[in-house]
């Protein structure tokens, strides 16, 4: 699924293959106070992300853009910019409604609430 702009310019500053764990962390905690993800007009502010790379063994391989959506078994990622031979994203482990009392807390269903959201005719 293709990202927005604003995603693939948020993922487009960093190459996780080959940043350092500072930078990591830096872009990690950015997101978290600074962005939040639109889904059909819906706002979610992300609660708890995980990054993988190409040196992760469980990370799913993929050829994507920066900021396109990667849906998988186990939830959604974000990606970074990925190759054949460097691939990587942030998986999205709980989200937080804006407006709502209660936050969403799962990988699958983080998933499965943008999946079902459903826009007004």
């Amino acid at each position: 699924m293709r990202g927005d702009q604003k995603m693939k310019e948020i993922f487009s500053r960093l190459d996780p293959n080959n940043a350092t764990q500072k930078e990591i962390e830096k872009f990690m905690r950015d997101l978290l106070e600074n962005y939040v993800l639109e889904v059909a007009g819906k706002k979610f502010a992300f609660a708890e992300i995980e990054i993988y790379t190409s040196a992760d063994k469980n990370t799913y391989k993929r050829v994507s853009s920066a900021g396109d959506i990667f849906f998988h078994d186990f939830g959604f990622d974000i990606c970074f910019e990925s190759s054949k031979e460097d691939y990587g994203g942030v998986l999205v482990r709980s989200l937080w409604p804006l407006g709502q009392a209660e936050p969403i807390v799962g990988p699958c269903r983080c998933a499965n609430a943008i999946l079902n959201i459903h826009e007004q005719n």
